[in-house]
């Protein structure tokens, strides 16, 4: 089959999850983050559901925390049918450890869905506008926290501060480096996967 030009910066629908405030199942929509050829990185264009990135309050890294096993479980299994898990990468995730405070980002992770870490979103994005992503009202239900325009934060894969707590990007598009504790439940989630191109 002809894989369309993924250019960067474009919106894909893949997969199907709760959107709408009762429920009702849409195309999630996608931006092209990178190209590399052989797969391209997508991060969704809405924040899709709220989560802790822990249920307890303790020490975690992105490889023990409750928010990779959901986004790997029960998040691929309920967005993804046969065919389009056939096509997502297992991607090789580095953990790289806070910038600022040199919080352990503990190991590396094989995974399927993920978050972007604190030097992705630096990375990928021009400027802090783009970064801003608005909630699905699934979301806002589920307890994500907005602002008057929709925006809301979204966890990042990093440490934060210190281990009991995780980076996030704020509703306004700054990285907040020392995060809020991992079992907040009312910043979002932003799932990023790579699209295997020649599956």
């Amino acid at each position: 089959e002809n894989n369309p030009d993924y250019k960067i910066g474009e919106t894909i629908e893949f997969g199907n999850y709760p959107q709408d405030k009762d429920g009702t199942e849409k195309p999630i929509e996608w931006i092209v983050m990178k190209n590399e050829g052989n797969q391209v990185l997508l991060l969704s264009k809405y924040v899709l559901d709220a989560k802790p990135y822990n249920k307890g309050w303790e020490n975690v890294t992105w490889q023990t925390s409750d928010i990779r096993q959901w986004l790997n479980n029960e998040f691929y299994t309920t967005a993804f049918n046969k065919s389009e898990k056939a096509k997502i990468q297992t991607s090789l995730i580095k953990n790289e450890d806070n910038s600022k405070y040199g919080t352990n980002g503990g190991n590396d992770t094989e995974d399927k869905v993920f978050l972007l870490s604190e030097k992705e979103t630096e990375t990928l994005f021009s400027n802090k506008e783009e970064r801003i992503a608005k909630a699905t009202e699934y979301a806002t239900k589920s307890g994500v926290y907005v602002n008057e325009e929709k925006a809301a934060c979204w966890w990042l894969r990093s440490p934060g501060g210190n281990s009991g707590s995780a980076a996030e990007l704020s509703d306004d598009g700054w990285v907040i480096r020392d995060g809020p504790d991992v079992y907040h439940d009312d910043a979002g989630v932003r799932p990023a996967l790579h699209l295997n191109l020649q599956s």
